[in-house]
Order: structure tokens, then C-alpha cells, then sequence
């Protein structure tokens, strides 16, 4: 017994007698014990922090994975997306080499008339 028992139980002997004393105690000792077991239902022990840490790892860790799929698959579509553009670059930039030559065919063509024009008469 603790200093503090004995000084409780001498108070209740003093004022209600031995028998009563037992029984307050006793009373109070339950209470107590019940009051105990409804925290401890409300508090979390360590194998409950355990739980809950070893859920959010797995609920994180499903997360990463969904995420690196996602991430994979837009970064497959803009590799697709970015080889069809310069193949697009390509084609245009031989379309516009083809219409420039055959511009500078034309002019030429013009100069030679204009010149020919002059020179003949």
C-alpha cells in the first residue's frame, strides 16, 4: 500500500468504521478500475498505432504505384505524341524544300524570257 492508501483508509476507519472502511475502498478501487478500462478502450495502444502506421504504408505505397502507372502511361503518349510531330516536321520541311525549288525554277525560267525578250529584238 502506497502512503496515500493508508492515509485514505485511517480517514474512513476514523469516520465510518472498519467494516464501511473495506467498503469504500473497495468502491473506490472499482470504480477506478472501471474507469481505466473505458480509457483503455479509447486509447490507442502501440499495436494499434502499429496497425494504423502499417495501413497508411501499404495505402501509400498502392498510391506511389498507381501514380508510376499513370505516369508511365502519359509519358508513353507524349513520347508518341512528340515522334509524330517530327515526322510531321520532316514531311513539311520537304514539302517546302520541293516548293522552293520549284519556285526558283520558275524564276529563272522568267529571267531567261525577260532576258531573251531584250536581247532578241
Amino acid at each position: 500500500m502506497s502512503a496515500l492508501e493508508l492515509k485514505a483508509y485511517e480517514i474512513f476507519k476514523s469516520k465510518l468504521g472498519e467494516e464501511e472502511d473495506h467498503t469504500a475502498l473497495a468502491f473506490v478501487e472499482e470504480k477506478a478500475a472501471e474507469k481505466i478500462a473505458q480509457q483503455k478502450e479509447i486509447w490507442a495502444s502501440k499495436q494499434d498505432l502499429g496497425k494504423l502506421e502499417t495501413g497508411y504504408r501499404q495505402e501509400d505505397n498502392r498510391m506511389e504505384s498507381g501514380l508510376r502507372k499513370d505516369l508511365f502511361a502519359v509519358e508513353t503518349n507524349l513520347r508518341t505524341e512528340i515522334n509524330k510531330l517530327d515526322i510531321k516536321i520532316t514531311d513539311t520541311k520537304a514539302e517546302l524544300i520541293r516548293w522552293m525549288f520549284i519556285f526558283w525554277i520558275g524564276q529563272l525560267a522568267a529571267i531567261i524570257a525577260i532576258v531573251n525578250l531584250f536581247f532578241a529584238n
